[in-house]
């Protein structure tokens, strides 16, 4: 958003403390074949990454939060990158907004 400045012709932007949402960028079906296909591009890439990275959020705020459990990192990691053939981006939870 754009705010003009009294008296003068320079405009400035404001910051704004957007909250990203926790929804897939993509469909289920984009999804599965993303993660079935060898070889990605860099655009495809960064979905897909967005994608795991999202999906192990969900999974370690619903363990983390609701059942008190210490070990939800680990499982989180497992099931999200691990089982797939991924590896875990290093501070992948701090990334995480709580």
């Amino acid at each position: 958003m754009t705010k003009r400045i009294k008296g003068t012709k320079r405009t400035q932007r404001r910051k704004s403390n957007k909250i990203k949402s926790y929804k897939m960028n993509m469909s289920e079906e984009t999804y599965q074949k993303l993660l079935s296909k060898k070889r990605l591009t860099k655009k495809e890439r960064k979905k897909l990454d967005r994608a795991l990275h999202l999906k192990y959020c969900n999974c370690v705020k619903g363990l983390k939060y609701v059942d008190k459990n210490p070990a939800a990192y680990g499982i989180c990691a497992n099931s999200v990158y691990k089982n797939r053939g991924f590896e875990l981006p290093p501070n992948a939870a701090r990334n995480c907004k709580k």
